[in-house]
């Protein structure tokens, strides 16, 4: 978008014209996500498949922690989350594990605990691409098991610039709910990213990217069990729901306090040749690392015995007891990614394209909690009103859920679950354009390790 700014221009009253710029004027180029926009939305013109994608100056100008908040953004993709924060993008409404996770169109291992291949993209920062791809069908050079969908993850090189670049990130962020509970971090974030091109005819690149950010944010939660509610007969007495006099009484109050401190490191490194516009092969590698640490305090009041002064909404339980659970677990996860890549145009028709991947992850989550329950008694006795959506339990006796005497310990409980997963990959496509026509036609054929050759056709009719 192009401004002209004058000294002495007049218009109307009525705003029908105004004057041309006066000689001398000066060109006001006004720039930002709008490039982002175009260049988007040239990407989906120019594919093969159904595609969407987001670029780096819209990634760079919203503040996203993670490469599935970025996501976000894209047309028919919604995401999961984990502790207020995106992590397992969703492709048209089909659960995550059907989708496929690329790095340059290379497969990206997982280290997800939960023994999916779903990739956790909370793992991944959302300034590591430089575009963001989501493709909705597949074409041969693409994983066939992706069900749902590919989502792939582009890295910036040394020749989408004339120049060498660098570009660097610092935030601060001050969260309300934050350094009340365990942690005082601070939170923060930084990044940098840089590249050149040398050599005699400057046909060698290189592009090396660095990011590291750390969130320390507490949660305040309300949860109860499942089911929530039961009944009581006439006399008071517990029974199933549908059994009794038809008012539903909530079974426990948990309320928790959590406190995450959640820490991302990662880094890639691509070495480039493009010794001229038929010939472009690339070694890249990465590492990303996250680490989740969290404390989870909980308070749980639970109902025991008779209810009594029963109402549709209130009612009193003369004898309860109380839990308190202390948890400290530990998330951690790493990606790394090594490929070589090796594009070849052979003719003006026919390009071959070669790739070796190795891809690994792993994930561990350790577990670690102690529980402290007191005995059922009129120590804990409580009023509850489930008047309002989130019902209330009210303690006659409150000092008694703070007294540790009154919670001796139960058990000491820890666990330990790890995941491991190395891929390795080779692919060869070729891809062939030609014209019938008006009409402009173009090839696939692929061969994909442990998969069988896949081929498609497209054919562009002219546009009138």
């Amino acid at each position: 978008m192009t401004a002209h700014a004058a000294q002495g221009q007049s218009s109307s009253a009525d705003g029908k014209a105004a004057a041309l710029p006066e000689k001398g004027a000066e060109d006001i180029v006004v720039t930002g996500f709008r490039k982002g926009e175009l260049e988007a939305v040239q990407a989906k013109r120019e594919a093969f498949i159904v595609s969407d994608a987001i670029v780096s100056d819209d990634i760079g100008r919203l503040p996203d922690q993670n490469t599935a908040a970025a996501l976000r953004r894209i047309p028919g993709i919604s995401v999961q989350e984990d502790q207020n924060e995106p992590r397992f993008p969703s492709i048209r409404g089909l659960p995550p594990t059907y989708n496929r996770t690329q790095v340059n169109g290379a497969i990206v291992a997982t280290g997800d605990n939960g023994g999916s291949r779903t990739v956790p993209l909370d793992t991944v920062p959302s300034n590591f691409a430089q575009r963001l791809e989501v493709y909705k069908t597949v074409t041969p050079e693409m994983d066939p098991n992706a069900i749902g969908g590919i989502i792939n993850i582009v890295t910036r090189s040394a020749f989408d610039s004339d120049g060498p670049f660098l570009n660097a990130t610092t935030a601060f962020t001050l969260l309300e709910q934050a350094n009340d509970i365990a942690s005082e971090r601070a939170s923060w974030r930084a990044n940098a990213q840089a590249g050149t091109r040398f050599g005699a005819d400057q046909q060698f690149g290189i592009v090396g990217q660095v990011n590291y950010s750390l969130r320390n944010y507490d949660i305040t939660q309300f949860e109860t069990a499942t089911p929530s509610f039961r009944e009581y007969t006439g006399a008071g007495a517990p029974v199933d729901l549908g059994r009794g006099n038809g008012i539903p009484v909530p079974v426990q109050e948990r309320l928790f306090l959590y406190n995450n401190v959640r820490e991302r490191i990662g880094g890639a490194l691509a070495l480039e040749w493009q010794p001229g516009q038929g010939v472009y092969m690339r070694l890249f590698g990465t590492y990303n690392r996250f680490k989740d640490n969290e404390t989870r305090d909980e308070n749980r009041l639970e109902q025991v015995g008779n209810v009594t002064n029963q109402t549709a909404t209130t009612g009193t339980f003369a004898s309860a007891r109380n839990v308190i659970n202390l948890n400290l677990p530990t998330t951690s996860q790493e990606i790394w990614n090594v490929q070589y890549n090796a594009r070849v145009e052979a003719s003006d028709q026919l390009r071959i394209d070669a790739d070796a991947i190795y891809s690994g992850a792993q994930g561990k989550e350790v577990g670690r909690g102690e529980t402290f329950r007191s005995a059922s008694s009129a120590a804990f006795a409580f009023d509850y009103d489930a008047a309002d959506f989130f019902f209330e339990f009210a303690p006659r006796t409150p000092a008694s859920l703070a007294n540790p005497a009154l919670h001796p310990f139960l058990n000491r409980t820890e666990s330990l679950n790890t995941t491991r997963q190395d891929i390795y990959e080779g692919r060869l496509n070729l891809t062939y354009d030609a014209a019938i026509g008006d009409s402009e036609v173009e090839l696939k054929a692929g061969a994909y390790s442990g998969a069988p050759i896949m081929c498609a056709i497209r054919i562009k009719p002219p546009i009138r």
